[in-house]
């Protein structure tokens, strides 16, 4: 079962996706082939590409619902993100996608024709199919735990609040996570380990944001190419409008990660993010010293992985 979860997870390759992802947002066949390279190199190679675990899964479904997305395929990036959420309930974050593909960058880029009431419908419809493997979780659960005529005793955690979440009462009461109760001093290696690639994205999360009154008053307003998609502004290949909801997204993920969550999970959450690999990308090309020690952060920390897991890994 775990081989043949493995060569499961192996097939299920995202780098091509990842590639057209890149062409669409950064207009640079060689910048695309350039991040699309570095993700050979993920912090969490065995998870993210070997492993019959979630994150090759998740990785996969995301990437396809974001590619449907900027293809204004909102039924496939609905279905490919509720199957993402099967895998990994971090999965509720990508809805955003949808919202802000059909709703936010019409507005933003002055098309308010595309938007109207059925727009809106259709939109809810999308994201209410995108969450619905979270939203039947917690309902499985409030019927097996809260229910009276289940008898099962009833969990404290049905008394929560008015939608209770048995995800962030099992993480809470078992896992001991909540914000900054990571945040001790036996956990400073944790933070160390996991501070190259949190600092990656934090970085070009900022430098992006630096830019944001350019990008929303002029990146947004100006005449888009043939294949619909925004030009970047000429500062750097890294700014184009379509990038943002990106930005955003990796910005909610890295918050929950360093203040609410184990941070060392950032090294098997934050490889499944596009942008993380736009971000060393941009690095290589625009401050080739730090981009060369990136390569060597991770080229090393990814045979170190490779090796960890196969010591590790119990005998068949």
């Amino acid at each position: 079962l775990l081989i043949g979860g493995a060569i499961v997870a192996a097939l299920l390759d995202s780098t091509r996706i990842l590639y057209q992802l890149s062409l669409y947002h950064l207009r640079s066949s060689s910048a695309a082939f350039l991040a699309t390279l570095l993700s050979f190199f993920p912090s969490s190679p065995s998870a993210l590409r070997f492993a019959p675990y979630s994150e090759p899964f998740f990785t996969y479904f995301s990437y396809r619902g974001m590619l449907a997305c900027v293809r204004s395929q909102w039924l496939f990036a609905s279905l490919y993100f509720a199957i993402a959420g099967v895998f990994r309930s971090n999965a509720v974050l990508l809805c955003g996608f949808i919202i802000w593909n059909m709703l936010v960058a019409p507005l933003l880029s002055g098309r308010k024709e595309l938007l109207s009431v059925n727009t809106t419908l259709r939109c809810v419809a999308y994201v209410v199919v995108s969450l619905s493997p979270f939203i039947y979780h917690n309902y499985r659960a409030y019927l097996l735990f809260c229910s009276s005529t289940r008898g099962y005793p009833r969990s404290q955690w049905c008394e929560g609040s008015t939608l209770p979440s048995i995800y962030t009462h099992v993480q809470r009461e078992y896992w001991n996570v909540g914000f900054l109760r990571y945040w001790t001093i036996s956990n400073i290696p944790n933070f160390l380990i996991s501070l190259p690639i949190l600092l990656n994205v934090w970085i070009f999360c900022i430098f992006y944001l630096s830019y944001l009154p350019r990008i929303l008053r002029d990146g947004f307003a100006r005449q888009e190419s043939k294949s619909g998609a925004h030009l970047p502004l000429r500062d750097s290949l890294f700014l184009n409008p379509s990038i943002l909801p990106h930005v955003l997204h990796g910005i909610s993920v890295t918050l929950i990660l360093t203040f609410s969550a184990h941070v060392q999970i950032a090294l098997r959450i934050l490889p499944s993010l596009p942008m993380t690999y736009w971000a060393a990308a941009r690095l290589l090309i625009e401050r080739p010293r730090w981009g060369k020690a990136w390569v060597a952060w991770s080229v090393v920390w990814c045979g170190l992985s490779c090796v960890l897991w196969a010591v590790f890994l119990p005998p068949a």
